[in-house]
């Protein structure tokens, strides 16, 4: 453990000797729109309220909303109209506080794989369930017997972004939409 932190320290410090170039990305760049969607100041208050349905605890609810996820779909998505946007904003805000279950200290689920693995095995299922999509295979008998409805309410809030995305997509598209999504949503 001890090489591994002096090799990272060593790393730093070689690092913080070199001078850092960073080239012009404005060209790379020069077809994505630049600017920020006009519905951002109306999707505020509907974000704010959702997280605080999400989290009544004040404290994690202010930080998430200092976050400001309406402005960030606002500045990823220009030119999406105000349903679409709301459902963007809310899928990074899933997207991030999925992801701080796990990775929360402070909660159980960074401390013990197997539950951890149950949570995403839940979350898989009921994702699928949400776009319609089988993935029966592999999974435990008792999910395949009737809808599942997750306990947890960050996984059970994807409800809205899959039926926004069952809305706008057909059965074909949505089996694609893992490999295309981050691809398309980019590109607009």
């Amino acid at each position: 453990m001890e090489t591994h932190i002096n090799t990272h320290s060593q790393l730093i410090k070689r690092l913080r000797a070199q001078p850092v170039s960073v080239p012009n990305l404005l060209p790379i760049f020069s077809s994505w729109p630049g600017a920020v969607n006009p519905h951002w100041r109306a999707l505020v208050p509907v974000m704010n309220a959702r997280i605080d349905s999400l989290f009544p605890e004040p404290a994690k609810a202010t930080k998430l909303k200092r976050c400001d996820f309406a402005h960030l779909a606002s500045t990823r998505w220009p030119l999406a109209g105000f349903n679409e946007l709301y459902i963007l904003a809310f899928l990074s805000l899933w997207l991030v506080t999925w992801d701080d279950q796990i990775d929360d200290t402070k909660r159980s689920l960074s401390n013990d794989f197997e539950a951890a693995e149950q949570y995403r095995r839940e979350t898989l299922y009921f994702v699928a369930q949400c776009l319609d999509l089988d993935i029966t295979e592999g999974l435990p008998r008792s999910y395949n017997d009737s809808i599942f409805v997750p306990d947890d309410p960050i996984v059970q809030s994807f409800d809205v972004i899959g039926e926004a995305l069952r809305d706008a997509y057909t059965y074909g598209s949505l089996l694609l939409l893992p490999i295309t999504s981050f691809f398309c949503l980019n590109l607009k």
